[in-house]
């Protein structure tokens, strides 16, 4: 739980004119390989989606509460999409 509150406050604190750059590292609190939580990794999810546009539309229809937070941001999850896919 802790973790979570990191990273919510860590993504809401900056502001969207920085996320290009944080964004990825936002995610990479959970998504990294030999997590102990049940999220995907970068790679896992660059497999599931094929391009940046499926994988903001992936995260937004999410249904993990661990997401919930990157909903109201839009614009960090399409940099963040944007950094993965290096498009």
């Amino acid at each position: 739980m802790k973790r979570v509150v990191v990273v919510v406050v860590a993504l809401l604190s900056m502001p969207v004119s920085s996320m290009a750059g944080a964004a990825l590292q936002v995610c990479t609190g959970c998504h990294f390989p030999g997590n102990n939580m049940k999220a995907p990794t970068i790679e896992e999810l660059k497999k599931k989606c094929k391009t940046p546009q499926a994988l903001v539309k992936k995260a937004l229809e999410s249904n993990n509460p661990m997401m919930a937070a990157f909903k109201n941001n839009v614009q960090a999850l399409k940099d963040a999409a944007k950094e993965i896919y290096g498009k």
